[in-house]
C-alpha cells in the first residue's frame, strides 16, 4: 500500500510542530538564562564585600555584589513602590535614599515590604534609623516598571513620600538634586531598620519554564502522532473504497 499525503494537511502539521517546539526552546531557555544569571549572582556575592564611597558605581561589572555602605537616611524623600505583592497581600516596596558618607550623593536603599493602606490618601508612617547607619545587602538595578509605568510627573507641593508605579533613577535625581547611585542596594535579610523581605532568587521560576517546554514539545509529539495516524486511517480506507489494485 502507497500513502497519500495531503499537501496542505503536511504543511499545516509541520508548521503547527514547529510552532510547538520553538516555544518549548524559548521556555527551555528563559529557564536556562535564570539559571546562568543566577550562578553570576551567587558567584559575584562571594567576592569581596564592596564598600561604596560614591554614586560612581558601576551597573554591569557591580550588579549584584554584595556591599555595604555607610550614610545618613533621607526618610523626608521615601518613595514607596506600588503594585507589589507579598503572598496574596498587595503592599508596597519602601526605598529610602541614604546620603553617602563624605559626599553628597544618594543610594536608594530598598528596606522591604509592607502591607498597603486601605487608602491610598493615607500612606503608612515608615520611619527609618535616625543618625548615621552602617548597612549591607546587595546591589540590584533599579526594580522595572510594569505595564509600561513610569515614575509621575512631578507637581508643586506634592508632599513625600510619593507612591509611584516606577522609579528612575534620573527623575530622583531631578527631584531631589543630587547624585543617585545608578544601583540600588538591597537591604539583608537580617540588617536592622527594615521591613519584610523575602528577595527572590532569579531561578525560583526555572521549573515553571522547564513545565512549559516540556508542555510544549508534548504538544509537538501529540500533532506528530495525531497527523501520523489520520494518514494511515486515510489511506487505509482509500484503498478499501479503490479495491485491490489490477
Amino acid at each position: 500500500m502507497r500513502l497519500k499525503i495531503g499537501v496542505i494537511e503536511s504543511i499545516a502539521a509541520a508548521c503547527v510542530v514547529a510552532l510547538f517546539v520553538h516555544l518549548g526552546n524559548w521556555q527551555g531557555g528563559k529557564a536556562a538564562r535564570q539559571l546562568e544569571l543566577q550562578a553570576q549572582l551567587d558567584h559575584r556575592s562571594h567576592d569581596s564585600l564592596l564598600s561604596v564611597a560614591s554614586a560612581a558605581l558601576d551597573p554591569v561589572t557591580d550588579e549584584f555584589r554584595a556591599a555595604t555602605v555607610r550614610g545618613l537616611y533621607l526618610p523626608e524623600f521615601q518613595v514607596l513602590l506600588d503594585n507589589q505583592v507579598m503572598g496574596d497581600r498587595a503592599g508596597y516596596h519602601v526605598l529610602t535614599p541614604l546620603r553617602i558618607d563624605g559626599t553628597s550623593d544618594l543610594i536608594v536603599v530598598n528596606r522591604g515590604w509592607v502591607p498597603a493602606s486601605p487608602s491610598r490618601d493615607n500612606l503608612p508612617v515608615l520611619p527609618a534609623p535616625p543618625g548615621r547607619v552602617e548597612i549591607r545587602g546587595e546591589l540590584v538595578t533599579p526594580p522595572k516598571p510594569r505595564y509600561l509605568a513610569t515614575a509621575p510627573v512631578q507637581e508643586g507641593g506634592q508632599p513625600w513620600p510619593m507612591l509611584w508605579q516606577a522609579v528612575e533613577v534620573r527623575e530622583l535625581e531631578s527631584r531631589l538634586k543630587q547624585r543617585v547611585a545608578p544601583l540600588f542596594i538591597q537591604l539583608d535579610r537580617d540588617a536592622p531598620g527594615g521591613f519584610e523581605r523575602q528577595w527572590a532568587r532569579l531561578d525560583s521560576r526555572v521549573g515553571m519554564h522547564l513545565s512549559y517546554a516540556y508542555q510544549w514539545y508534548g504538544l509537538a509529539v501529540l500533532v506528530a502522532v495525531i497527523y501520523a495516524l489520520s494518514t494511515i486511517r486515510r489511506n487505509r480506507r482509500s484503498t478499501e473504497t479503490a479495491g485491490p489494485e489490477p
